[in-house]
């Protein structure tokens, strides 16, 4: 007996967003806090020398 084959479909949605100027800030905001706290974690992964394992309860915002 054969093992039945599914066939994956992708589909790609564009959309564009258009944030307010207080969502834009907000969501520069994010992005940058996004930014220094993946920076944080590489450069506590050099000095370790490993990755260390974190979850979003680790991360103060």
């Amino acid at each position: 007996m054969k093992k039945e084959q599914t066939k994956s479909c992708v589909k790609v949605l564009k959309v564009k967003l258009k944030p307010t100027k207080e969502q834009a800030a907000e969501l520069t905001r994010l992005s940058k806090e996004y930014i220094y706290h993946a920076n944080q974690l590489v450069q506590q992964a050099v000095s370790d020398g490993r990755f260390p394992t974190v979850t979003s309860r680790h991360i103060e915002t």
